[in-house]
This record gives C-alpha cells, sequence and structure tokens, in this order.
C-alpha cells in the first residue's frame, strides 16, 4: 500500500513539476495580437466596402449591414487567434476579445462623437461576446487538428 501511495505522490511531483515549468500561453501580448488582428481585419473589409461602393452600383443603404457583418466576423478572427494561442478555454479569450473591441469602439465614440451607452450598443457588445467565443471556441479546435 505504501508502495502505492508513494508511486501516486511522485506521478503527482512530476506533473506539478511539468505544469509550472509551462509559459503562461495567455496574457496581455496575445490579447493584443488578437486585436490587431481584429481591428486590421475590420480596416481592410471597410477598405473594399469603400471601394465597391465607390467603383460599383452597390446600394448605400448596405452601409450598417456590411458593418455589423464586418465587425462580428473581425471579432471572430480575434477570438479564434487569442485562442490558437491560448489552447485553453477558447471561448474565454474569445469573449475577452468581444470585451476590448466593445470597450475600444465605446471609448473611441464617447471621446469622438460624445456617444452614450444604448440599447443599440448593448445588443451590439453581445453579439460582440458571442462572436468572439465562437471564433475562440472554433481556434481551439483548429490548434488541436494542427498538432495531430
Amino acid at each position: 500500500m505504501t508502495d502505492f501511495l508513494g508511486g501516486m505522490e511522485m506521478a503527482f511531483q512530476e506533473y506539478k513539476a511539468v505544469k509550472d515549468s509551462r509559459p503562461a500561453k495567455v496574457g496581455a501580448e496575445a490579447l493584443l495580437k488578437a486585436m490587431l488582428w481584429t481591428f486590421g481585419l475590420l480596416a481592410g473589409v471597410f477598405v473594399l466596402a469603400a471601394l465597391l461602393l465607390t467603383y460599383t452600383p452597390m446600394p448605400e443603404h448596405l452601409i450598417p449591414f456590411i458593418v455589423i457583418v464586418a465587425s462580428l466576423l473581425s471579432v471572430a478572427v480575434g477570438g479564434m487567434m487569442a485562442a490558437r494561442v491560448a489552447k485553453s478555454r477558447g471561448w474565454l479569450r474569445g469573449i475577452l476579445v468581444g470585451v476590448l473591441y466593445s470597450l475600444v469602439l465605446f471609448l473611441l465614440s464617447s471621446v469622438t462623437f460624445g456617444a452614450k451607452m444604448s440599447s443599440y450598443f448593448l445588443i451590439m457588445t453581445l453579439l460582440h461576446l458571442l462572436a468572439g467565443a465562437a471564433g475562440g471556441i472554433f481556434g481551439i479546435n483548429m490548434s488541436d487538428k494542427r498538432k495531430r
């Protein structure tokens, strides 16, 4: 019986040593990279949309739809990137990207245009959280398949 307990103790100590020796994969740097991906993709989609609106007969009433889809897609990609770096809890990393994205947009719009909290902002924040979580889940699944 003592051999069994001694073996369990040794296995636990080895597990703890390996667990403690792994560097933390998610921190401010990973979230910063995810946010750069998010805003970079958003800028690219906006430039493409501007070109399409300028040089094609695309109607301008599609602008709000384009903004919403581009925003959600960008947050999902940012959540995916954060989760791929983290390799665990992708949904949480994605939600953090959604929160940061919404916070940055709210601060910029408040400072620039004097915008205030509204039901539209709260709905968009909820959608950003869901898109980030979905992107995070997808990112975790992508990173698992790439290791095989």
